[in-house]
């Protein structure tokens, strides 16, 4: 790695409690809360494959838990202090924290990660006057993908409708979330050629329509449920190819002050 490419790759964990602590890297000589190594799976967690033991035919890969191992070593005045504030950011595992990767090559990317376990703490002396402190911390995640900063674009009476291109930063496929207000007649949406629509008609208080198997829903704009319009199942994500997705969209006399605001969080197969 270059010298400009090792100041531009750094990993920030963001804490349960919102502050982040940067990790300096390995080899670095000053104070401060440092990685021993680069931790394993920055370029990728493995992945279980699964197949159709008659035909051999693959039928996608399984969703799994994965984990990665920070190696860390606090040094300077307050080794107490840098060991607490690491526990303390990282927690009881009850909430996730951010694992977040900066690189000159691809900007911000982060991993949704619990606490998992913490090994026996090298002192170095003993707990009231060590030199340093060496221990691991054990995160896990569930499924094995990077996420990027979410992106959005904003469709009006001008459009475009019908085939509609969207950009991803990413190399995943993806599940939009679509937010619908102003006068129109009728929209109809859905995520491939193969589905169902699912078509809402023009109301004051708008539409929310969330795509994502986990949270798939109809509401309106305060959130609030509606349970008027049938809810099709969409069983697969918006494919991705080329960094561009596509999604079908009609749209029946949108008015002047007519918005359909897509939504959706890019995601990569690696951090790093």
């Amino acid at each position: 790695m270059s010298e400009y490419r090792q100041r531009m790759f750094r990993i920030t964990i963001w804490g349960v409690n919102g502050q982040p602590i940067p990790l300096s890297r390995p080899g670095i000589d000053r104070e401060g809360i440092f990685l021993r190594e680069v931790p394993d799976g920055l370029q990728g967690f493995a992945k279980k494959h699964m197949w159709d033991e008659a035909s051999g035919t693959w039928r996608g890969i399984a969703p799994q838990i994965n984990d990665m191992t920070l190696d860390l070593h606090v040094k300077g005045g307050d080794i107490r202090g840098g060991v607490n504030r690491i526990l303390d950011a990282l927690g009881d595992g009850s909430k996730p924290v951010s694992i977040c990767i900066t690189s000159a090559e691809f900007g911000h990317r982060w991993l949704e990660m619990r606490m998992s376990k913490v090994s026996q703490i090298d002192w170095g002396q003993n707990p009231g006057s060590s030199a340093y402190a060496k221990f691991s911390v054990v995160l896990e995640l569930s499924g094995s993908t990077a996420k990027r900063f979410k992106e959005r674009i904003v469709l009006t009476q001008a459009g475009p409708f019908g085939a509609v291109q969207i950009p991803v930063d990413g190399d995943q496929d993806v599940w939009p979330k679509f937010i619908v207000s102003g006068q129109h007649s009728g929209v109809k949406i859905r995520l491939t050629d193969k589905d169902d629509w699912q078509t809402v008609p023009h109301r004051a208080d708008g539409w929310v329509i969330d795509s994502h198997p986990a949270r798939r829903s109809v509401t309106n704009l305060a959130g609030l449920p509606d349970f008027s319009q049938v809810v099709p199942f969409w069983p697969e994500p918006i494919p991705v190819d080329g960094n561009r997705g596509t999604i079908q969209i009609e749209v029946d006399a949108p008015g002047p002050d007519f918005r359909l605001e897509i939504e959706w969080q890019p995601e990569m197969s690696r951090a790093w």
